[in-house]
Parts: C-alpha cells; structure tokens; sequence
C-alpha cells in the first residue's frame, strides 16, 4: 500500500503536464486494483472486498480527471456538447467522494439512534420497578389490614 502511494507521489512530482500524468496515474491505479483483485492480499473477505471497492473508486475518480484534464491540456475550450459531460463527470466525482462520509453519518445515526432506545428501554424498567415497589407496599399492606379484620371472624 505504501508502494502505491509512493508511485503515484513520484508520478505527481516528476511529470508536470496534467494529461500525461493523469494517464500514467490511471493506467497505474487499474494495474493496483487488478494486482488486487487477483492477489487478495488481506486475510479478511471483508477487507479485500472493502479494498477493492476503494480501489474501483480510486480508477473511477482518474478516469474522470482524465476526461477533465484533457480539455486543459490540449486547450479546448468548453463548448456547449461537453458541458453535459462536464457536469456528469462532476456528479460522478462528488458522488463517489460523499459516499464515504455519508455512510459514516448513516451509521453514527443508527447508533444515536440505538442508545436512545436502549435510554428508553432502561428508564421504563426503572420506572416500573419503582411503582411496583410503591405500590407492591401500598397493596400489601392493604390485604394485611383486611385479613386482620377477616381472620377473626371466621
């Protein structure tokens, strides 16, 4: 993992015009998530498949860029046909980097969520601990009362 970082850091320091760069990055992201998904490096099922998935969005994300950067680095202008593109590409782009945070809310939600239940859960058996209690006392001693007064006269 280390190694994937240090190629593409050397990659983004050694070359200087965006479109070349971005394409070696992505030819070298799609040989990282391929060298993944046929090693399957980690012990874990859920850790290979939560790497790969990173590494799918990190292809997505180059791929994009590319189609991006190539508009800058061949200086052409935007016309009306590529701002549909543009703006997919963007949605695309934003998508894929909010999914990651809002599955985190999502979660962190679920467990506020969680505690308050258990919250409720925990003051309704203390509530009827306490009435059983006060009023347990209350009723017994009531029947006490009245078998007295019965018991006599029987």
């Amino acid at each position: 993992m280390i190694g994937r970082r240090l190629i593409l850091i050397v990659l983004k320091a050694f070359v200087s015009d965006p479109m070349p760069r971005l394409l070696i990055m992505n030819f070298f992201c799609v040989l990282f998530l391929l060298h993944h998904a046929l090693t399957q490096p980690f012990r874990g099922r859920i850790a290979n498949i939560a790497e790969t998935v990173s590494l799918l969005s990190i292809v997505a994300l180059a791929t994009v860029n590319v189609f991006l950067a190539s508009f800058v680095s061949l200086a052409v202008p935007l016309s009306a046909h590529f701002t549909s593109w543009l703006n997919i590409c963007q949605d695309v782009e934003i998508a894929i980097l909010c999914s990651l945070p809002a599955i985190f809310c999502l979660f962190m939600f679920i467990a506020f969520l969680s505690q308050v239940c258990r919250l409720t859960v925990v003051v309704c058996r203390f509530l009827h601990s306490i009435l059983r209690v006060c009023f347990g006392w209350c009723c017994s001693k009531l029947d006490e009362e009245a078998r007295v007064l019965l018991a006599p006269g029987s």
